[in-house]
């Protein structure tokens, strides 16, 4: 039987202001406490493997929008126990919001 070859549609993904900002927060708040390089490498690898999923598999991660009151559906994607990034799904284009700790969850998206 000859192979069959299915296209997926591929999701572009836009890293907004917010997220870049509120990233570099999080990376520096690591620095100040000093946790080990390893570790913010570790966090790192996990915050780029989530966002890099969602190219394929872009609703992969739970609908918090009644959750946080987000007039728009909105997408978490959790980082260990303690931090999570918002998305929304926009026709092909995937908008990667703030990331933020557990202890900051009025966020702004």
């Amino acid at each position: 039987m000859a192979g069959v070859t299915v296209k997926v549609n591929e999701f572009k993904i836009v890293i907004t202001d917010k997220f870049t900002i509120s990233f570099r927060e999080v990376q520096n708040f690591w620095k100040e406490i000093e946790l080990d390089d390893s570790k913010i490498r570790k966090y790192s690898k996990m915050v780029e493997t989530g966002i890099n999923s969602l190219k394929q598999w872009p609703e992969r991660y739970a609908d918090v929008s009644a959750t946080f009151g987000f007039p728009i559906p909105t997408r978490r994607i959790l980082i260990g126990n303690q931090y999570a990034i918002f998305y929304r799904i926009e026709n092909q284009f995937i908008i990667i919001g703030p990331i933020a700790s557990s202890r900051q969850m009025k966020i702004a998206f």
